[in-house]
């Protein structure tokens, strides 16, 4: 995640301790992910990383009932 520049501009929009702060903020983490996902080559890890990205992405949708799907195209500094 370090070497994600849209997810560090992302950071940068909320304060300090934003994970235990701010619900958007694991909508925007699971988001993320999902795109980094589908730039990884075909394989094994990739099929598996995806199933766990579409776990958080419904635990996230339904518990904090926020709904950002990999499909859509965002730019750095999400909030």
């Amino acid at each position: 995640m370090a070497h994600d520049p849209d997810w560090l501009a992302d950071l940068q929009r909320y304060g300090s301790r934003p994970f235990s702060r701010e619900q958007s903020i694991w909508a925007v983490w699971i988001y993320r992910f999902g795109r980094r996902l589908d730039q990884r080559p075909e394989g094994l890890a990739r099929r598996l990383m995806t199933s766990w990205y579409w776990l958080l992405f419904r635990v996230v949708e339904t518990g904090v009932g926020v709904s950002l799907p990999k499909s859509v195209r965002i730019g750095p500094g999400l909030r």
